[in-house]
């Protein structure tokens, strides 16, 4: 789920990746650790493109499983230290953290009566995970009378939010 709108600035951070990444080759830790039994069932594709992570750390760190030096993901810290900044310059006085955007974003969907069945794909989350609570009941109904795609809410959010700034 990607608005249009950040089709472009998402590509150039790709190309920065990107041009890292062949650095990181070149000076001999291009490779990022891989999931399961992948790295013994395709041992080079540790330091193939593909597999590289969206948002690198800057830095360069040891993985303690396996002692190689490699480029891990950015730290989570370092997204709940912006938004909290963020949350701060903004004057909310109400707490904010990802989690609860998560749950804003999911619950706003279902508001809207967008299909509970995205909604939880996207929160990474599967049928049997459902709490039977009767607020996510009553989500459930509206979810389940419109059916719309939660692309196009995206698009319309991004695309009217860009139109005012």
């Amino acid at each position: 789920m990607l608005p249009i709108n950040l089709a472009k600035p998402l590509r150039r951070h790709l190309v920065r990746i990107k041009e890292q990444h062949e650095q990181d080759l070149e000076d001999g830790f291009g490779s990022v650790h891989l999931p399961f039994a992948l790295g013994r069932k395709f041992p080079k594709a540790a330091g193939e493109w593909a597999w590289q992570y969206v948002f690198p750390s800057s830095r360069i760190s040891v993985d303690p499983r396996t002692g190689k030096r490699q480029r891990h993901h950015m730290a989570e810290g370092l997204l709940q230290s912006a938004l909290k900044r963020a949350v701060d310059a903004a004057g909310i006085v109400k707490r904010a953290n990802c989690h609860s955007l998560r749950h804003s974003f999911a619950t706003q969907l279902l508001r809207r009566g967008y299909d509970i069945r995205t909604v939880q794909e996207l929160l990474g989350h599967s049928p049997r995970e459902i709490t039977t609570g009767v607020k996510v009941l009553l989500r459930l109904r509206l979810a389940l009378f419109k059916r719309r795609s939660v692309l196009c809410w995206a698009d319309q959010r991004f695309t009217s939010a860009a139109a005012t700034a």
